[in-house]
């Protein structure tokens, strides 16, 4: 994606990629630990992984917050070498353009364009599906892009005048042709034009009747004025209301109307239409395990998730409950979802996002309607996940009422030893207290005591975990030896012959003298002792002052 780049001078370009050559990022890689790294690197590292949807910041938990040239330039470079697929990309900057900085988002649009024409008029085109993809994902941003988001007139202009000619020149191939085509009618529109005559209600009604909804939507997002607009969404409903299998929204096909012309869906009223039960499809539901892994000495874990399909530990995407969860409301006669994006202009009655909650801090339902989980957790959210059973069972609630259950089964990898160590030259290890409850089925929690700060770890009973994890008091190393006394300085070398032009080259000097000899060091401090400990192989409760102390 070289419009981006463009932008850069090739100096500071360089400069970027030095900076960045050869510097990895651990995977997996949460949202948490994103917004810690906080540049472009970093967020195509975390893009790479399935399920990532950090760049919207519509979504809870942290964010990447600065998005600067540099995060756009490494977006662009990723997007073109096939780092990031095209719809994630896509995804990405579509939400990047909906941010505070406005004038680096017009400038993306304006890049968008310029490099869509470029793509229709490359040659491998024709032969290059990951070149069509990214066409398709370019395309895609500028025709859904906000109405307050504009292109330059000069790059509007040359890019209908070149694309117009390659169509009517037929110099396009068959991947080339069609795209190209809707690219100019996406510009013509923007001009309030369609198949050269100004759009008007019988030029709606006629795409309307011919059931051209792909056309009327490019006229909802990129005719000029909000009224013709305004028209084009009311039959882009019309078509919707049609073909509605609820009889209710037949019987009410005027309100219903407004109300979406208004608002973009069709969310019902609790009050008037109560709950009555509920259900998540299985692969929601059931289909998802969790690994928690723990970070001792930070007081933290981070939750990673798997399935059968896919059994490596990854970051946990934002799961879809349009279409997954089913809601039965007193009034309807079919069950409800969550509903649909505004844009997308769905009569169907269904829940606002806001309407479903996670009846635990774990899970949340975004303004976006996706379920979103928490990745990163404090250690006592953690123990407390342990103490609850081998499985994370959050419910969700519509209009306070539980109506659909999550059931992932949870397991905690094995933490590393905790090491506990001394402040301070020669001193002695941290005298700990330890204390193990196995009240838990299938689990040990420790509690640790080092007299300063308190630590807790969950290890698994089965498996080599249990016997494997230690709790160590170390000592400080002993202070440093004293630098021995400098030698004294060699005799200085004999001079040289000195050379006589052109008979005679110059000859060596002799070696200098030996310098004397250095003083012995002083001696070191003490090495502290340590001390360390496992639970004993008869008894893996106990645990007891001082048993555990170096």
């Amino acid at each position: 994606m070289p419009w981006v780049l463009r932008r850069a001078s090739v100096l500071s370009l360089c400069l970027t990629l030095a900076a960045c050559a050869g510097r990895q990022y651990p995977l997996p890689m949460t949202a948490a630990e994103l917004s810690g790294y906080g540049d472009g690197a970093a967020l195509v590292a975390y893009l790479s992984q399935p399920g990532a949807s950090v760049c919207d910041q519509r979504a809870p938990g942290p964010h990447l917050v600065r998005v600067d040239a540099g995060v756009r330039d490494a977006l662009a470079r990723a997007f073109r070498g096939g780092k990031i697929t095209p719809e994630r990309w896509g995804k990405c900057v579509a939400a990047l353009l909906d941010g505070p900085d406005r004038a680096a988002a017009a400038a993306l649009v304006d890049d968008a364009l310029q490099a869509a024409v470029a793509g229709m008029e490359d040659s491998h085109l024709e032969f290059d599906a990951g070149a069509q993809a990214r066409l398709d994902a370019l395309e895609r941003l500028y025709v859904e892009r906000a109405p307050g988001l504009a292109a330059r007139p000069a790059t509007v202009a040359n890019a209908l005048s070149r694309l117009q000619r390659a169509v009517d020149g037929k110099r396009l191939g068959p991947a080339g042709r069609p795209r190209a085509t809707d690219l100019v009618a996406v510009l013509q529109l923007e001009q309030g034009r369609w198949q050269g005559r100004p759009v008007d209600a019988a030029a709606l009604d006629a795409l309307a009747q011919a059931g051209e909804e792909r056309t009327l939507r490019w006229a909802i997002d990129r005719l000029p004025e909000d009224v013709q607009r305004g028209e084009a969404r009311r039959r882009v409903i019309r078509l919707h209301l049609d073909a509605s299998p609820f009889p209710e929204v037949r019987e009410h096909a005027a309100a219903v109307e407004e109300a979406v012309l208004a608002t973009g869906v069709d969310a019902v009223s609790l009050a008037d239409h109560p709950p009555v039960r509920g259900w998540l499809d299985p692969a929601t539901a059931t289909a998802r395990a969790v690994v928690v892994q723990q970070r001792l000495l930070e007081q933290s874990a981070r939750l990673l998730g798997y399935t059968g399909d896919a059994p490596t530990p990854a970051v946990i995407p934002a799961l879809p409950i349009r279409g997954t969860l089913h809601v039965e409301l007193v009034g309807l006669s079919l069950p409800v979802t969550v509903c649909a994006p505004p844009r997308e202009l769905d009569v169907a009655p269904c829940l606002a996002p806001e309407a479903v909650q996670g009846s635990g801090p774990l899970v949340a339902v975004g303004a976006d309607g996706l379920l979103h989980v928490s990745d990163a957790i404090a250690e006592d959210a953690a123990v407390a996940l342990a103490r609850h059973g081998p499985r994370l069972v959050e419910s969700l609630l519509v209009a306070g009422r539980p109506v659909a259950e999550l059931s992932w089964p949870v397991t905690f990898a094995a933490p590393a030893d905790l090491v506990l160590s001394a402040e301070g030259a020669g001193a002695r290890g941290p005298d700990l207290d330890v204390r193990v409850d196995a009240r838990v089925p299938r689990r040990l929690i420790y509690a640790v005591d080092d007299g300063r700060r308190s630590y807790q770890a969950v290890v698994e009973r089965t498996g080599p975990e249990a016997r494997g994890f230690q709790v160590v008091s170390r000592g400080a190393s002993g202070s440093a030896g004293l630098d021995g006394s400098s030698g004294s300085d060699g005799s200085g070398g004999a001079d040289g012959m000195s050379a006589s032009c052109p008979s005679f080259s110059g000859g060596d000097g002799s070696a200098g003298g030996n310098g004397g000899s250095g003083g012995d060091g002083g001696p070191g401090g003490g090495l502290a002792r340590s001390g360390g400990a496992r639970p004993g192989d008869d008894d893996p409760q106990r645990g007891r002052p001082g048993w555990w102390r170096g």
